[in-house]
């Protein structure tokens, strides 16, 4: 799968305001700021650096939820999260963890026979001090259904991390995903 650009961390910090407010906005995130781009840079690389050399960075968190989702274990996807926390799935606001854990995985669970993800290179920003984190994470995904169903999505995975008792935690999670695209024919 083909990487995604991140934009500046602005994109965090207007994530977290959004979710600090009881109105939830809507709309896009920041740009990469032109003035400050090479700076972010080099600071994204050595934060990412210091991040990955965490046994709970970013990235092994991110991974754990998707290992958590993948195997149907919501008692240790339930782990993840910060003590508060918002998730989004598709555009629509599902709640914190409890609910939705509660009012829409839980009654999914039974219906599904087998769930697999298929990860692509997932990017990250953590701040300089370590205590946020981004991090968006190309997916590509297979749920097959008890009716014989079976959905095929592709979509991205963003998460943002805040440190909680010296251990970073999911507070925001964004499941998007649609159908694959079709392969275009070439013309001869």
């Amino acid at each position: 799968m083909k990487k995604l650009p991140i934009s500046s961390f602005l994109l965090l910090s207007a994530l977290l305001s959004m979710m600090a407010t009881p109105a939830l906005g809507h709309g896009s995130g920041g740009g990469r700021d032109a003035k400050h781009g090479s700076k972010d840079q080099s600071m994204r690389k050595s934060m990412h650096k210091s991040m990955h050399e965490s046994p709970q960075g970013a990235m092994a968190v991110s991974a754990s939820y998707l290992d958590a989702m993948e195997s149907g274990d919501l008692d240790q996807a339930g782990e993840l999260f910060a003590h508060k926390s918002q998730i989004f799935e598709g555009g629509s606001v599902e709640g914190p963890w409890s609910a939705y854990k509660e009012h829409h995985l839980q009654p999914e669970l039974d219906a599904i026979t087998s769930f697999t993800i298929e990860r692509g290179d997932a990017e990250e920003e953590t701040s300089a001090d370590g205590s946020m984190a981004f991090v968006a994470w190309p997916i590509r995904y297979r749920v097959a259904l008890t009716d014989e169903r079976v959905i095929e999505r592709s979509g991205t995975v963003t998460f943002v991390l805040v440190r909680e008792k010296k251990r970073l935690k999911i507070r925001h999670v964004h499941w998007s995903s649609r159908a694959p695209r079709a392969k275009k024919e070439k013309k001869e």
